[in-house]
Order: C-alpha cells, then sequence, then structure tokens
C-alpha cells in the first residue's frame, strides 16, 4: 500500500508547480494574461508544437480579440493545416483590424474566389485598388474575379492593367490564357503562357498555377511529350505532393502508356506503404485499366494478408466481387466485416457498400434498413443520406429524397454528385427552375470532367431545349477537345438542329481523332440524309457497318438509307448478303420483314419476324418487329402475347413494354395499359413519354381524387418541356386542377404544333368553354369532330359541343 505513494514528495512539487501557474494566469487584466498566452504560443510554435500553440493563440484572442499578431500566428497554422475555412476566418479578423495589410485582403480574396464567394471577394479586390490603383496583383484578382463571373470583357482589361505594371504576374497571364481557351484558342493561349514563360522563365517556372495551366493545355493541343516534360518539373519541385503524380499517371493511361502507369502507381504504392489509396489505384488500375482481375484481386490479397489494417483493401475486394456479378461473394465479405470490424467508422462503410448491393438489387427495405442504422450512429453521414436519396428516388418519394440530399449539402456543399442527384430528384417533382440551376451548377463546378456536362445537357434536351444544349457542349469542346463522347452528343444536336453542315464538321473533327467503329461514318450518313445526298449517305453508312458488322445500329441506318433513296432492291441484296454469312442475324431478318410489309407481302414479312425470334430468343428485335407487326394489323390480342414473350426473356425491354402498354390502350385494357406504364417508371423513373401517357391515361379514364392526384404529380415532370404532346398533358391536368387559364395557353401551343390531333383541340375547345368562351370552343370541337376517328373520343367530342351550346 505504502510502496503505491513511492516517490510522493516530486509529485507534490508538480502539483504546486501547477497551482501557481493557476494563481497567475487567475490574477492579472485580462490584456495580461492574453499577452501570456500569447507570448507562450509563439514559444510552442518555434518548437514545431502547432496544435498546443494553436489552443494558446485562440485563448489569446477570446480574451483580446484585437491581438493580430495572435490571428497571423493562427492563420499560419491553418494553412499549414489546410484548414481553409479557418484561414480565411483568421484572415477576415486581420482585415477588420488592420484595413491596409494589403498582403491579408489579396490572400483572403482569393480563398474566397476559390470558395466561391465572389461579390466579397470583389469587394476585396476593389478596396485593394483603391489602396494601390498600381498594384498588379490587385488588379489580376479582380480580372480573375471577373472572369468566374463572365464578364470576360473586364477580366481582359484588368489583366492587361497588371500585365503593364508587372509583365510576368502569373494569375494575370493564366486570365488571358483561359480566356482565350474559352473562345477556343487552346494554341493561342499556349503561345501566350509560351511567350511569356521566354522573357520571365526564373520567375514563372515555380509558380505552380501557372505550370499547371500550361500542362492541361498541352494535352488539349495533343503535346503530350511536353506535357510530360512539364509535368516532371512540377513533380521536382513538389516530390512530396501526390496529386501531380496522379496527374502523371493520367497523361501515361491517355497516351495508353500503361506499362509506364503501371510502374509510377507501384512507385507510388511503394514510397506511401501506409497509405491505402495509391495500393488501392493501383488495384483499380488494373482492373479497369488493364483489364487484369485477377492481378487486381492477387494485389488486393497480399495486402489483406500482410497490411495492419486490411479494412479498406477488404471493402476493395468486396466492389470487385460486385462488378464482376458475384454478389453473393460480395454479400457475404460486407457481413464479415459488419460483424468484426473494430472501428464504428468501418462497420458503417461497411453497411452502406451492403446496402448499395441491395439497392441494386432493387432490395430496397434492406438497403434502407441499412442506411438508417448507419445514420442512427451518424446523422451527417454523407454517403448514407446519398444512399437513403437514392432509394427514395426509386420509390417515387421524392420530398423524401430532397429532403435527404439537401441535409447532404449542408456537409459537403460542392459534391458534384450529390447535386446532380438534386437536379435528377427536383426534375422528377416538376421544380424544373430547380433543377436546371443544380445541374448548371454541378456542370460548372466539375469544370473538364465530361459526364457531369453531358447530363446537363441531357436534361436540356429532354426538355426540348436544343441550342442552350448545343451551347453547353460546344463549351464543354472548348474545354475537352477531342472527347468522342462530347463530340457525339453534340454531333446528334446539330441533326436534331438539322445543321447538316454542322453535322458533317463534327464527324470530320471526330475521324481526325479516330474512326471509333464507325461513330464518325454514322454521323456523316445522317446529315448527308438530312442534305438528301442520298448515294454519299449510303458510301457513309457501308463503312460505318464494315467498321463493325455486327454493329446493329449501323445496318438499321444503311437499310434506311437505302429506302430513303428507293434503292429496295439493293436494300434486299445487302441483307442477303448478311444473311448468307449469318443465317441467325436476327436484326436482318427483322430489317428484310420490314421491307417486304412495305412491299405489300404481310406473309414473308410474318415469316422473316418469326426468324427472328427464333434466331435469337433473348434479343428484344424480333419481339418488337413482329409486335409492330400485329399493331399495324389491329390484331391487339396476337401483339400482346408477343411482347409478354419477349419480357419474360427481357424484363427490362422498355420498348417491348411501351408496345404492351399501346396495344392494352387499344383494347381498352386501360387498368393493364396503367400497370405497364408503371412498370417502365420503375425500370425507369425519369422516363417522359410513360410519364406523359400514364398522366394521360389517368386523366380520361379516372375519376377519383388519388388518381387525379397522382396524374398532375406525373405531369408535373413534364414542365418547361417544348415538347407538344408533353404540353398537351400538361394542359389537360391543368384543365383537371381547375386552372383553365393555364390550360388554354398550354393547349394553344399544343394545337399550333399539332394541328391535325382531334385529341388536342378538344382539349383547347373544353378550356375555352371553362373561361366562357363558347365560340372559341365551338371552333376547336368542331375541327376535333372532324379530325377523330369514329370512335369513342367522338361521341365525347359530341358531348363537349353540346356544352358549347352547338
Amino acid at each position: 500500500m505504502f510502496k503505491s505513494f513511492g516517490g510522493h514528495c516530486p509529485t507534490i512539487q508538480k502539483v504546486f508547480v501547477i497551482l501557481s501557474v493557476l494563481q497567475l494566469t487567475g490574477c492579472g487584466s485580462p490584456e495580461d494574461r492574453a499577452k501570456q498566452y500569447y507570448e507562450h504560443g509563439l514559444k510552442l510554435l518555434s518548437e514545431h508544437d502547432n496544435a498546443k500553440a494553436a489552443l494558446e493563440f485562440r485563448n489569446a484572442v477570446r480574451l483580446k480579440g484585437d491581438l493580430i499578431g495572435a490571428w497571423k500566428a493562427l492563420a499560419e497554422i491553418d494553412e499549414s493545416n489546410r484548414n481553409w475555412q479557418g484561414v480565411v476566418t483568421d484572415l477576415r479578423n486581420m482585415v477588420t483590424l488592420a484595413p491596409n495589410d494589403a498582403s491579408a485582403k489579396l490572400k483572403l480574396s482569393k480563398l474566397l474566389l476559390r470558395a466561391g464567394s465572389t461579390d466579397e471577394a470583389l469587394r476585396l479586390a476593389k478596396a485593394g485598388i483603391e489602396m494601390d490603383n498600381r498594384s498588379a496583383n490587385f488588379h489580376a484578382l479582380k480580372a480573375a474575379i471577373s472572369l468566374k463571373l463572365n464578364d470576360h470583357s473586364d477580366a481582359v482589361r484588368e489583366a492587361n492593367i497588371a500585365l503593364e505594371v508587372n509583365p510576368g504576374n502569373a494569375d494575370a497571364l493564366m486570365v488571358l490564357a483561359v480566356d482565350q481557351l474559352g473562345r477556343g484558342d487552346a494554341k493561342g493561349a499556349l503561345q501566350l503562357l509560351q511567350g511569356a514563360l521566354s522573357v520571365q522563365a526564373k520567375d514563372l517556372e515555380s509558380i505552380l498555377g501557372f505550370q499547371l495551366l500550361k500542362i492541361r493545355l498541352l494535352r488539349q493541343t495533343g503535346d503530350l511529350t511536353g506535357a510530360e516534360a512539364t509535368l516532371k518539373k512540377v513533380i521536382e519541385l513538389n516530390p512530396m505532393e501526390i496529386g501531380y503524380r496522379k496527374l502523371l499517371i493520367d497523361l501515361y493511361v491517355e497516351e495508353r502508356r500503361t506499362d509506364h502507369a503501371e510502374k509510377e502507381l507501384r512507385s507510388l504504392a511503394a514510397v506511401n506503404s501506409s497509405d491505402p489509396d495509391p495500393v488501392l489505384d493501383l488495384a483499380r488500375f488494373l482492373y479497369r485499366i488493364k483489364k487484369d482481375p485477377a492481378a487486381a484481386r492477387q494485389e488486393l490479397n497480399t495486402r489483406i494478408s500482410t497490411a495492419e489494417d486490411s479494412f479498406p483493401f477488404q471493402i476493395a475486394l468486396a466492389d470487385m466481387d460486385v462488378a464482376e456479378g458475384k454478389l453473393t461473394d460480395g454479400e457475404q465479405l460486407l457481413e464479415k466485416l459488419i460483424r468484426t470490424a473494430n472501428l464504428p467508422e468501418h462497420v458503417r462503410t461497411a453497411k452502406t457498400a451492403l446496402a448499395q448491393i441491395y439497392l441494386g438489387k432493387k432490395d430496397f427495405d434492406s438497403a434502407e434498413k441499412l442506411a438508417t442504422d448507419v445514420l442512427s450512429g451518424d446523422a451527417h453521414n454523407v454517403s448514407a443520406l446519398r444512399l437513403r436519396a437514392s432509394i427514395h428516388l426509386e420509390r417515387a418519394q421524392l420530398d423524401l429524397a430532397i429532403t435527404d440530399l439537401l441535409d447532404a449539402l449542408n456537409y459537403q456543399p460542392r459534391s458534384v454528385d450529390l447535386m446532380s442527384l438534386l437536379g435528377t430528384a427536383y426534375e422528377r417533382s416538376g421544380l424544373i427552375e430547380l433543377a436546371d440551376k443544380q445541374l448548371a451548377d454541378a456542370a460548372r463546378l466539375s469544370d473538364v470532367e465530361p459526364k457531369v456536362s453531358l447530363d446537363y445537357a441531357g436534361f436540356l434536351r429532354r426538355r426540348g431545349n436544343i441550342a442552350r444544349a448545343e451551347e453547353v457542349l460546344v463549351g464543354l469542346d472548348k474545354r475537352r477537345p477531342n472527347d468522342i463522347k462530347v463530340l457525339s452528343a453534340l454531333g446528334q444536336v446539330r441533326l436534331e438542329r438539322q445543321n447538316w453542315s454542322g453535322a458533317q464538321q463534327i464527324a470530320a473533327s471526330i475521324r481526325q481523332v479516330g474512326n471509333y467503329g464507325g461513330i464518325a461514318d454514322e454521323l456523316l450518313g445522317a446529315a448527308l440524309i438530312g442534305s438528301k445526298k442520298y448515294d454519299e449517305a449510303i458510301a457513309a453508312f457501308k463503312s460505318a457497318y464494315n467498321a463493325g458488322p455486327n454493329r446493329a445500329h449501323a445496318m438499321n441506318s444503311l437499310i434506311g438509307a437505302f429506302l430513303e433513296a428507293h434503292k429496295t432492291d439493293e436494300a434486299i441484296s445487302f441483307l442477303k448478303s448478311v444473311l448468307e454469312n449469318d443465317p441467325s442475324n436476327g436484326n436482318a431478318l427483322a430489317l428484310r420483314g420490314s421491307i417486304q410489309l412495305s412491299n405489300g407481302a404481310p406473309d414473308l414479312a410474318l415469316k422473316d419476324f418469326s426468324a427472328a425470334i427464333k434466331a435469337q430468343p433473348n434479343d428484344t428485335v424480333g419481339y418488337r418487329a413482329l409486335a409492330d407487326f400485329y399493331m399495324n394489323q389491329k390484331n391487339y390480342a396476337e401483339a400482346v402475347k408477343v411482347a409478354q414473350t419477349g419480357i419474360r426473356r427481357q424484363p427490362n425491354a422498355v420498348a417491348l413494354h411501351m408496345i404492351l402498354a399501346n396495344a392494352y390502350e387499344q383494347q381498352g385494357n386501360y387498368e393493364a395499359a396503367d400497370a405497364e406504364y408503371e412498370s417502365i417508371l420503375r425500370i425507369e423513373p425519369g422516363n417522359l413519354i410513360a410519364a406523359n401517357n400514364l398522366a394521360s391515361l389517368l386523366l380520361d379514364h379516372r375519376d377519383d381524387e388519388a388518381s387525379l392526384k397522382k396524374a398532375q404529380a406525373l405531369a408535373a415532370i413534364l414542365r418547361k418541356s417544348e415538347v407538344p404532346q408533353f404540353k398537351d398533358t400538361l394542359g389537360w391536368a391543368s384543365y383537371h386542377h381547375g386552372d383553365y387559364q393555364t390550360a388554354v395557353s398550354l393547349s394553344k401551343a399544343a394545337v399550333a404544333a399539332l394541328p391535325d390531333q382531334a385529341a388536342v383541340h378538344y382539349h383547347l375547345g373544353m378550356s375555352y368553354i371553362a373561361i366562357g368562351e363558347p365560340t372559341k370552343a365551338s371552333e376547336q370541337l368542331k375541327e376535333a369532330l372532324e379530325l377523330a376517328p369514329n370512335n369513342q373520343l367522338t361521341e365525347i367530342i359530341r358531348n363537349g359541343l353540346k356544352k358549347a351550346g352547338s
């Protein structure tokens, strides 16, 4: 017992020392105590004990807020820790206390610009120019802010002022280069930087942002050798910055120098043995780029058996199982990790990954349970919030999805992925303006990442805003020249706008990059068809087909070109040659059947369509052709049978579900048609055609409150669309909702675009009755009666005419 008190006197001495310190700090004015904290912080800072020093400095400013030295020291510590929000707070206090501190004002403004706070950044830049109108740095900063605000003329003017003062100002040079790049002149932008380097090499070569922009321009202009050399210089100057070595790896991959890329990845993994990320990057490279799953697995299994913390490698292995369709293996591994993981965050990560598998299997209950479990222990877990939002979207619980996504964005406000998903949720909710803003913001933040901008362009095309879609794609093409997906999308938009020469220019651009399986030739052929240059189009489509003889789309385009040119015999001859080489080519059989049908030989067509199904029973092409055949014959019962058979083979074949729904409508089986459109929306929740058709059915054939409410919700997604059929449905939904003025406005626009549609005239006529304009109503209803086939609609229109007093 007494032994436990051994060495008691030194302990008592320590207590007296602590008490004396407490007495000292408890005495004196706040200013004195603040000074003591500050001086002790400086001592700790000199000893490189930044964490304790920061505590002392914060105690100092808590007691004496105007102690600017402490704020400067905090800014230095926060910057070393890359705590940028903390640096902003520190600098704001410094600028408030010392308004003439140009250095603090400049740094704060730059950080605010990077964070997107352009208004505050601009105020500080203007204040800096007022302090010193000959400050190259503040003029260059104002130029950068103006560029961010799309005020290019002011950006160029301010950059030139900065360069008059200091010809080597890197920020001003970069603004001018980015402005030139935005105007599609990547070579001119590069020449500008290289010209400055030839004069100011010593000053500019060490400026990282300048060099990174130069690398980007070298890559865009195709000088990959120059980009590699410059990047290696950057790495030499910043040997501890892994991100630059990853850029070099990306460059090697782009050049298809996979051996160099692998060597660099293995070097990174060896140098950073305690960091799992380089090893995970290596495994992903082996799996995705080198297409060597066995090597990727071996790499992960080696680390699992040797690493002190094998968790990230086991998660990666589970991901690989899922990617290869080994769902059971992936689930079992994740379940094991959930049971055995030591750290709560590891358990949450494994649960989220397992929930993602359940989501992919459409087991929404199990996925939601796991996501909710994660959020119960970590309410701010962004991955779980995103996952639960995805589940809500799948279930069409749009308000709940939006709530989760907004919550997640509070913690990751610049997440492009979250913003894109929120845009999707807004679109499906009918909040089109909000959707547009979210998707546009995501595209802007993603910068050169093409997928996000391509998705935004797709949104604009869905809404019928083709002109804006083209603007987005043109801008993306300037930032990502020679990207085949971008060029292909731009080419399709040019075709939709009937800009045949513009589409041909894009085809030529694709050809310069590489033909990529006939993409350039298919685009060229479509443009030539639009220009009615059929022989040239046929030649282009033949080239596209020869580039990939198994491509059904190229064959369809070629046969379509033959028929447009009235060269039916050549079309049949071509298909005959295909079938001689491949008698089981279902697409060729279906195409030949379509020609037989147009030639007035339905029996031969029926034979070919049936043969297509027999030849390729798991391909939808034969089922679609045969079901369409029966639809044209008004044999709806047979069309239903064929479509159902095809769906049993391919349950997610939206085209077959669409045919089946149409057949049910023609039979008057509206309940079954509703169910098919519901199936389509489960497969493709954002399918506007299915939403339009289902809303129309509910409005026309249901009168219960729940159905009408559902129709209103479905129609909401059609808002702000330029597609006339969608305007008609939205107008009819507005009529049923009692918003008659809106109904008239939308229906008038629909009638103007669809003058031969009886139902559209009927909808406008009924809307005119509702606003008390019987004369206009009668005109529309009489027009509808003339256009209507002799069916149920005729009687409905006659009843409308009675209401109009005609």
